[in-house]
């Protein structure tokens, strides 16, 4: 064999090999696709978003420590979010989950799993907390509900309730059935 041929099948061995390399890297390519098909199509990590009323006012905040869109199903998924909702007197309520989900702008927000709702304190009210799962949250009109068991605890009260809504506007609380608690008189 002459040089001229151990150079031309060499080249054809090397266009082989990339040819392979290359089709198998096409392969890779397309399961990655299917993979990723019903995947988020678009996600950011360590989010933070404040939105605010006509005057400039901040109606809430809320960050996560990563938010996923999926257009297909009009879904934006939350990890460990925390929302804080302010009353038009300053005071704040906080309500921190494991997981949270929402559609477009506007649609409540549904949080899931363990749901820590805090009225934190100020100079006009006591602190108070609730524990509880599946809250769905309206933030635009500053409310608050679970149809699930949840525990209220305050500066000389505890209650026990099954299903509740907080009406954050009105710092009102409705506890709604299987209502047990105590409340400490001294003080």
């Amino acid at each position: 064999m002459s040089n001229h041929q151990k150079a031309i099948l060499l080249l054809v061995l090397l266009l082989v090999v990339a040819t392979s390399w290359f089709f198998r890297r096409q392969d890779g390519i397309s399961d990655m696709a299917a993979v990723t098909e019903n995947g988020p199509d678009a996600y950011a990590d360590a989010v933070t978003i404040r939105v605010m009323n006509t005057a400039g006012k901040p109606v809430y905040h809320m960050r996560a420590e990563r938010m996923a869109w999926y257009p297909d199903a009009d879904r934006l998924t939350l990890k460990h979010p925390q929302l804080d909702v302010t009353r038009p007197d300053g005071a704040r309520w906080r309500l921190n989950a494991e997981q949270g989900r929402t559609g477009r702008a506007g649609d409540p927000i549904w949080l899931t799993g363990e749901v820590i709702i805090e009225r934190l304190a100020s100079a006009l009210q006591n602190p108070l907390k609730i524990v509880t799962s599946d809250v769905m949250v309206k933030p635009d009109a500053r409310m608050a509900e679970t149809a699930q068991a949840a525990r209220v605890d305050g500066t000389g009260y505890r209650f026990d309730t099954q299903g509740l809504t907080a009406d954050f506007s009105a710092n009102r609380l409705e506890l709604h059935s299987q209502v047990r608690g105590n409340i400490d008189g001294s003080g």
